[in-house]
């Protein structure tokens, strides 16, 4: 019995679509850590104050800095302004 279990538990561990998921899950974990750094940012200030919270408002503005450094967070709001401006056009606009 404890035999078929690790035998199960090794053959769940070895499956190429457990590998897939984890690796975009992991993927998509830091395409919105890049893309949403300041969402990062306002969320390490609803933290309740402490230590471990400075600390994480501190790596959060860092990563952010970086970010903003490379341009990435300009990208995902361009793209959130054309999509604004997309869902509030008039049905029918030709613009």
């Amino acid at each position: 019995m404890a035999a078929d279990f690790n035998e199960s538990a090794q053959d769940a561990h070895s499956h190429p679509l457990v590998w897939r998921v984890f690796v975009g899950f992991v993927f998509g974990l830091v395409l919105g850590a890049a893309f949403q750094s300041q969402a990062l940012v306002t969320l390490s200030y609803d933290l309740e104050p402490g230590p471990m919270a400075n600390r994480v408002v501190l790596v959060a503005e860092t990563w952010h800095g970086m970010m903003q450094q490379l341009g990435l967070p300009t990208v995902s709001e361009t793209i959130s302004e054309h999509l604004e401006t997309f869902r509030t056009r008039p049905v029918g606009s030709s613009d």
